[in-house]
């Protein structure tokens, strides 16, 4: 729980206390917000999930392994930058064709240099990078301090939207 109120997500523990891992907008839920759920439902929706749990982690387990296996050229690795920055941009545009598009952004402008710049070292460090590397990038980013604490989960479910989307494009 936080200012805003009470948020719960679930995901697999990928790296303990490092990184969230929250691979889908429907693995969160909240008492706050355009879709806030009462402080009733939110506890049924964690009760739904732990009841489905293996179901729930085999079905990440298979989202982490298409990750995985995504190889990322350098022109799509400019290209998700480029992503997060349009998407980014269109969220806070004053024009509502734009705005109306975009509900949550994966990062704010100041986290997009930062995983800008953690990812180019990355990319200087490996000799292929994946799907999965920049998805850890970015939630390396969704922590106290370097993200507003009720955005956390929320960014954390658009960016996996982004990675996992099969509409993005390819080099």
């Amino acid at each position: 729980f936080h200012q805003d109120g009470i948020q719960a997500a679930i995901g697999p523990c990928v790296k303990v206390c490092h990184n969230q891992c929250i691979l889908s907008p429907e693995r969160s839920v909240s008492n706050y917000g355009k879709e806030k759920a009462s402080t009733e439902q939110l506890f049924e929706r964690v009760d739904e999930w732990l009841s489905n749990f293996e179901v729930q982690m085999n079905e990440d387990r298979e989202r982490i392994r298409r990750l995985k296996a995504k190889v990322i050229t350098p022109v799509e690795m400019y290209a998700y930058i480029g992503l997060l920055t349009a998407l980014r941009v269109s969220h806070d545009s004053s024009d509502k064709r734009l705005s109306s598009k975009v509900e949550t952004y994966p990062l704010n402008q100041s986290q997009i240099s930062i995983f800008t710049e953690d990812l180019l070292k990355l990319a200087e460090e490996k000799k292929t990078l994946t799907a999965w590397d920049i998805y850890n990038v970015a939630t390396e980013i969704y922590k106290p301090g370097r993200t507003d604490i009720p955005a956390m989960i929320p960014q954390n479910g658009a960016l996996a939207e982004l990675m996992l989307s099969e509409n993005l494009p390819e080099a």
